[in-house]
């Protein structure tokens, strides 16, 4: 089987020339960070991406008040996107995280994690991801309405995949997330129990949820590896199937709690801030 092509080498093609304009690593980071921010946008469907250009000035405006370089971001998006559609269009892969790690004064080179936007094919190996490694102490939102610390950071990789999904689709609600976690904490009550997965109609935009937070639960069960991204620093442990639906039933006790403290998007407003 041919190994896949790694995230890293892909996001030099697309736009070495673009970020090796900075004149520091921290300016190289801002470009890369704008380069697979555009790179994402490219990935969803031409429908949805206006709306996602929206978020992302959006967020430019709240992190740069005053700025006036705001039509040079949204230019550079725009090519961006235009090179990605032009040179990777069969390419569906979320950049969760790409950094720029300086070798010398003069070298670098760049870390990248991924994850699949659409579902394998029927038959097919399903694709590996690297998750980001967080800080362990950092709180997420199922811890602040829990109080536990149980396998925190498995519930920070799940809320990773959920944050990702929510920054790509602005139109995200609280009820899709709570629909996909009910759907896959039944999934795996079925893969314990010997039965199918009960049937459910999702919407694109909660099928494409559900199947990534499943990307993540299946690293955590040991059950993918990651050939793409940073190897996580130090042996992980696999978690049984007991622990992940505890996690996934606690993340979603969540959903429900900030969902009603602050309204259709009040998890989701919430776990944002948390996430890197």
């Amino acid at each position: 089987m041919k190994p896949p092509v790694k995230m890293s080498e892909v996001l030099d093609q697309f736009a070495g020339g673009y970020f090796s304009r900075g004149e520091s690593p921290e300016e190289m980071q801002e470009l890369l960070n704008i380069a697979y921010t555009a790179w994402n946008i490219a990935c969803l469907p031409e429908a949805e991406r206006e709306a996602a250009l929206a978020t992302a000035a959006s967020e430019f405006l709240r992190q740069n008040p005053g700025a006036d370089d705001w039509d040079d971001f949204m230019h550079d998006l725009r090519r961006l996107i235009e090179r990605k559609d032009a040179l990777f269009p069969d390419q569906r892969r979320l950049v969760a995280n790409a950094r720029i790690i300086p070798i010398d004064e003069t070298r670098f080179r760049i870390e990248a994690a991924s994850v699949a936007l659409d579902p394998p094919r029927a038959g097919a190996e399903p694709e590996r991801i690297s998750p980001p490694q967080g800080d362990p102490a950092r709180r997420t939102a199922a811890l602040s309405s829990s109080g536990s610390e149980e396998n925190l950071d498995v519930l920070q990789n799940i809320e990773y995949a959920i944050i990702s999904i929510h920054r790509l689709e602005p139109d995200l609600t609280d009820y899709a997330v709570m629909r996909a976690l009910e759907a896959l904490i039944d999934r795996y009550k079925g893969e314990k129990a010997g039965r199918p997965q009960r049937q459910w109609r999702p919407s694109e935009t909660e099928r494409r949820l559900e199947g990534l937070i499943h990307s993540f639960c299946e690293w955590r069960l040991g059950r993918a590896e990651a050939p793409d991204g940073p190897p996580p620093e130090g042996e992980i442990p696999p978690i049984s199937v007991d622990e992940l639906l505890r996690c996934l039933k606690k993340i979603l006790k969540s959903v429900q709690f900030w969902n009603k403290e602050g309204g259709s998007r009040g998890y989701l407003d919430f776990v944002d801030r948390f996430i890197p």
